[in-house]
């Protein structure tokens, strides 16, 4: 009885083996199959909502700053315009007139960085940080798994070799 038992599971376990091996894996590009090897814990995972709050304000603050800039750049190209070397002052004063680019420092920088990694805490806890990108069936995988179809090139025969030479150029 016992011998029919471990013929039973051997046979079993070959099966599921042979079963889980022709499937091919979940398509994972490498940094997430290297992320998901190891779950990370950030300090900053751990953070009031005031704080997210603030930070969202702070970030929100530099998008709608940078995105006026942006504007003004669109509509007022800088071209390449050439001066006399006398109308030094004109240009000067032509550039004081345009708005300076914002200037992104260290607490908009880090606010950048807390609302990131929250943000990725959050879809890592609710499985939605790595997505299983699905393949067309047109192309061949990207992956580890993909079967190499790599050949040779061409024999070893020198095609000039083969050509009737009779007087005449090849082409």
């Amino acid at each position: 009885m016992t011998a029919l038992l471990r013929v039973f599971l051997f046979l079993a376990l070959v099966a599921f083996v042979s079963a889980s091996s022709s499937e091919l894996p979940p398509t994972y590009l490498r940094h997430q199959r290297r992320a998901l090897e190891k779950s990370h814990l950030h300090k900053r995972q751990n953070v009031s909502s005031t704080a997210i709050t603030e930070a969202q304000k702070l970030v929100d603050a530099a998008v709608k700053q940078q995105g006026e800039y942006n504007t003004y750049r669109v509509a007022n190209p800088r071209t390449n315009n050439y001066y006399a070397k006398t109308e030094q002052a004109a240009r000067k004063g032509k550039r004081e007139n345009e708005p300076s680019p914002p200037t992104i420092d260290s607490s908009v920088r880090a606010a950048a960085a807390l609302l990131a990694e929250h943000t990725a805490a959050a879809q890592a806890a609710n499985g939605t940080l790595h997505r299983i990108y699905k393949q067309p069936s047109s192309l061949p995988r990207f992956d580890d798994y993909a079967p190499s179809n790599l050949t040779k090139r061409g024999g070893t025969d020198y095609w000039l070799a083969d050509i009737t030479h009779n007087g005449l150029a090849p082409m």
